[in-house]
């Protein structure tokens, strides 16, 4: 996982003709590539800087390392992160509710 220190990472996906759709732009605070960290499969998506970055990564074994060694840090982690995929969880439902509305107003044509 990768925090965001200063900068702006953007975040795409490639498409089957290896086109790169922009996902989302992070910036300070911000964070990407949890998911790793929870189900131990390969990356969902692609990261790039836009110009100058700063980021701390945080890896596998240091993450389960902290349930010993600082219970109360992967805690406040853990809360973080799941405020935050639940936001973006929601944000995909709207953009599917919106996308789905603009598909289906073209179905009389």
């Amino acid at each position: 996982m990768y925090i965001v220190l200063s900068g702006e990472i953007d975040i795409f996906s490639i498409d089957t003709v290896k086109r790169k759709h922009l996902i989302n732009t992070l910036g300070e605070g911000e964070f990407f590539g949890e998911m790793s960290l929870i189900e131990e499969k390969g990356r969902a998506a692609g990261a790039e800087a836009k110009g100058d970055a700063r980021l701390i990564f945080l890896g596998r074994d240091a993450f389960l390392q902290l349930q010993t060694s600082q219970p109360a840090v992967l805690n406040r982690i853990l809360l973080r992160m799941m405020r935050e995929m639940s936001n973006r969880l929601r944000m995909l439902g709207q953009r599917y509710v919106t996308s789905k509305a603009a598909i289906d107003s073209f179905s009389g044509f």
